[in-house]
């Protein structure tokens, strides 16, 4: 899950919501996002599922324009975050 949101000053901010059903696997996941240029918003949410009694861990994580335009030109690609070049999404 995750997507754009326009943040303070006409900033483009991407989002992510970070599961998984192991602290192990969710700190894992973590790590690397990390590295991808990704930084964790407040604290782990924890949940219990109603139908199988597992226990789930999440993360939100943003990452600015500039760490998207960064991480992706490392991997070769270019990324344009969406928007009409004027501050504004379409």
């Amino acid at each position: 899950m995750g997507g754009w949101l326009m943040g303070p000053r006409g900033i483009v901010v991407e989002y992510r919501l970070c599961e998984a059903k192991t602290t192990r696997k969710l700190k894992r996941t973590l790590n690397q996002l990390l590295g991808a240029g990704w930084r964790s918003t407040g604290g782990v949410a924890v949940a219990q599922s109603n139908s199988t009694s597992h226990w789930w861990y999440y993360q939100a994580l943003v990452r600015d324009q500039e760490s998207v335009m960064l991480a992706t030109s490392r991997s070769g690609e270019f990324a344009k975050p969406p928007g009409n070049g004027l501050g504004g999404l379409d």
